[in-house]
């Protein structure tokens, strides 16, 4: 891979923004730049240099309704990817992927192979929760993440718990249900959804009303108070993390016309 992949592909997933964008409009559903897109946005008005995707999340009712309406929106160039529409995807959250390309994140690209693979923007589930329960919502988070078929782990260690602890898998929608039942449509707290691999929350106050904010050139929403939002994720969010520490996720970047 070199600087000239990495620098087109990230004007396809600015292309894909825009697509997400225009439906996100018709359709009245609300979405915002998040986690590094939104670092980006704020700090260096587009990519983090060295960052490679592209991240937006919607809240739940939002976020089900355009994953039914993009599946009829959604340009010939794009398609849906969840685990819903290929049992071999391991992401269980929104991907809207490129059908022009490759974008391999792991060095296992035997079991990458055996679902698409287009250069891509995430689209994340955020859920409303009361603060009491942030605990027991994490906690189905981790059952319903146990997945003895990822093709990555943070170690040997936790590949290991996922082997092990594999039979709670064939459970994950009953933790999905639970999950549902702990969110509450007044909670103070906002919460990514079990979906998501992360466990972020903040105050939900900090969402509303949307605002514009400047990524690489063009105009989309963020959440109107980012800097709080950001300090919760990150700290101090304006230093600049070690050289060592800055890396993309791509392992391989290919185009195929």
């Amino acid at each position: 891979m070199n600087d000239l992949d990495l620098d087109r592909a990230k004007r396809v997933m600015v292309e894909i923004l825009v697509e997400i964008d225009e439906i996100c409009e018709r359709n009245n559903i609300n979405y915002w730049l998040d986690l590094g897109t939104l670092l980006g946005a704020v700090r260096h008005k587009g990519f983090i240099p060295w960052d490679d995707d592209i991240d937006i999340t919607m809240l739940r009712d939002d976020y089900e309704k355009f994953k039914q309406i993009v599946r009829s929106e959604l340009s010939s160039d794009y398609f849906l990817q969840t685990r819903n529409e290929n049992k071999h995807c391991f992401y269980d959250w929104i991907k809207i992927l490129d059908k022009k390309s490759i974008f391999i994140e792991s060095d296992n690209i035997e079991k990458y192979a055996k679902m698409k693979n287009g250069i891509f923007v995430d689209v994340f589930p955020l859920d409303r929760i009361q603060a009491k329960n942030i605990k027991r919502f994490n906690f189905s988070r981790k059952l319903f993440q146990i997945n003895p078929f990822k093709p990555f782990y943070n170690s040997r260690k936790n590949k290991f718990l996922h082997y092990f602890l594999s039979p709670i898998s064939l459970f994950r929608n009953n933790f999905f249900e639970i999950s549902k039942k702990i969110t509450d449509e007044n909670g103070e707290v906002a919460i990514f959804g079990v979906e998501t691999w992360f466990s972020y929350n903040f105050d939900f106050e900090l969402i509303y009303p949307l605002k514009k904010i400047e990524f690489e050139g063009l105009m989309f929403n963020a959440p109107n108070n980012w800097d709080k939002i950001l300090q919760s994720y990150y700290g101090d969010y304006m230093k600049l993390p070690p050289i060592e520490e800055r890396r993309v996720h791509a392992k391989m970047i290919k185009f195929l016309d």
